[in-house]
């Protein structure tokens, strides 16, 4: 990250910031206690359920295959609000369908629409 110009010598901050302190302290958390933590705290901020839709969907993440599998994330996302509640790493071998009674554990689906795409119907 780059400050204005002029502002690091007004700040007496350096012209970059590193971006090793907060990569570490996220490199600490528990991964699973901070996901439910964040997953409820997007609960919480998400405008009320009525006329809600929440949009299912898997997506292969470029770039992260390591030691032979890619990883796959289900995700679902309210439109309205622009968020993601909640997200499910597909396990290694499983497919979507297994996938998603996990992820709409995580999600208070009451009151929504729900959409999702033509692996749902299988």
């Amino acid at each position: 990250m780059r400050t204005k110009p002029g502002c690091a010598s007004s700040c007496r901050w350096p012209t970059a910031f590193p971006h090793t302190p907060p990569s570490d302290i996220i490199g600490r958390l528990e991964r699973k206690a901070f996901a439910e933590a964040l997953a409820r705290w997007m609960q919480d901020s998400l405008p009320s359920l009525d006329a809600r839709y929440i949009a299912l969907d898997g997506k292969l993440l470029r770039g992260s295959r390591q030691n032979g599998s890619a990883v796959h994330l289900m995700s679902a996302l309210a439109t309205e609000a622009r968020q993601v509640p909640a997200q499910h790493k597909v396990p290694g071998k499983a497919n979507e369908i297994t996938a998603l009674p996990d992820l709409m554990k995580q999600v208070d689906l009451r009151g929504a629409a729900i959409g999702i795409d033509a692996i749902g119907h299988q």
